[in-house]
C-alpha cells in the first residue's frame, strides 16, 4: 500500500477541484498513492476538495512576510472539526528565524 500523499501542483482553473480529487480520490481507493494533498489553495477550495475525499495535507508558505494564512481561512478550514476527521498537517512550511531575518 502507497504511503505518499500526492500534490497536485496547482489547481487548474480550468477544472474544478471536485473533478481533480475525484480521479485522485479512485487512485488512493485501488492503493496506488496514499492519500491527497493540496498545494497553494484557498479556504473554500480547501473545503470543496475535502467533500470529495479527505484531504490529508496542504502545502502552504507561510512565513514572516507572508502570514496571510493566520488571516485569510486557511488554518480555519484545516482545523474544521466539521469538515476533517483529523487536523490536516501543514508541509513545507517557511518559517524564518530571527537569527535569518538578521541577515535578510
Amino acid at each position: 500500500m502507497a504511503t505518499t500523499n500526492e500534490f497536485p501542483a496547482r489547481v487548474d482553473p480550468d477544472t474544478p477541484v471536485e473533478t481533480s480529487i475525484k480521479a485522485l480520490a479512485e487512485l488512493v481507493k485501488e492503493g496506488k498513492i496514499g492519500g491527497i494533498g493540496l498545494s497553494e489553495v484557498n479556504a473554500d477550495t480547501i473545503r470543496k476538495a475535502h467533500a470529495v475525499h479527505p484531504i490529508s495535507a496542504v502545502e502552504i508558505e507561510l512565513s514572516l512576510f507572508t502570514p496571510d494564512p493566520l488571516h485569510n481561512g486557511i488554518m480555519e478550514a484545516c482545523s474544521e472539526r466539521t469538515y476533517f476527521r483529523e487536523r490536516i498537517c501543514f508541509e513545507h512550511q517557511t518559517l524564518i528565524t530571527p537569527i535569518q531575518s538578521r541577515s535578510l
